[in-house]
């Protein structure tokens, strides 16, 4: 991971997150599909099957939206610079950033050196407390 770019993506999980997604899209289509589903019951799997495909494109891309710099972190228009951090906490396999009316999410494992990014974004936070 370089200091001032977008964290490069995990091609495994982003093709384990995309595979998972439109397999699971795929098999609801085909259960639709059956001549022995009724419409509504059909109606309602086509919907997940969207929901499941729409989802898993939807976490791919937001991960690739976070960018980590020395200044602080974005993630689309949502920007904290590391002196306006309140809390970092990690619940669950994500990180948790705070500001006065922001949250910003990162999934660490969604990216090649996942230690380094946990590692460089306590560094800046820490670097940005002592001041």
């Amino acid at each position: 991971m370089t200091t001032d770019k977008t964290p490069s993506l995990n091609k495994i999980y982003v093709s384990f997150i995309l595979l998972a997604g439109f397999a699971a899209g795929g098999l609801f289509l085909y259960f639709a599909a059956k001549p022995s589903t009724d419409t509504p019951t059909a109606l309602l799997i086509v919907a997940f099957a969207i929901l499941a495909i729409a989802g898993s494109i939807y976490s791919v891309y937001s991960a690739a939206q976070i960018r980590v710099t020395r200044c602080g972190i974005s993630a689309g228009r949502k920007q904290i610079p590391w002196h306006s951090v309140t809390q970092i906490a990690t619940i669950g396999y994500g990180i948790h950033i705070y500001a006065a009316n922001t949250k910003i999410v990162l999934a660490p494992w969604a990216y090649q050196e996942p230690e380094v990014l946990i590692a460089f974004i306590r560094e800046q936070w820490q670097k940005q407390a002592n001041q």
